[in-house]
């Protein structure tokens, strides 16, 4: 898992977890027919000490270079768990559509 970015706001990243992400899933692209649907499910968390890591947009942001990037399912729980303060499905595409 990815340890998200050092401050929300920050376009700097930390980890470079999100980078293997976007090798993993541009590599299966390739092999999906040109606008081929993929979703990924991913979320933002929330730490002991309060500060939030925005997984999910930094997943997002990464793949939308090498995908498609459509839109999101955002799931809303009816016993939401005080550590996730998102849950998204987002929607990718293969290139060539």
């Amino acid at each position: 898992m990815a340890s998200g970015s050092a401050d929300a706001g920050s376009s700097e990243r930390v980890g470079g977890g999100e980078d293997h992400h976007a090798d993993i899933f541009g590599t299966i692209g390739k092999h999906l027919r040109p606008g081929g649907p993929i979703g990924v499910c991913a979320g933002n968390f929330r730490d002991s000490s309060g500060k939030v890591t925005p997984l999910a947009f930094d997943i997002g942001h990464a793949l939308s270079e090498v995908l498609e990037f459509e839109g999101e399912i955002y799931f809303e729980w009816s016993t939401p768990s005080e550590s996730l303060t998102g849950d998204h499905c987002l929607l990718f595409s293969a290139a060539g559509c």
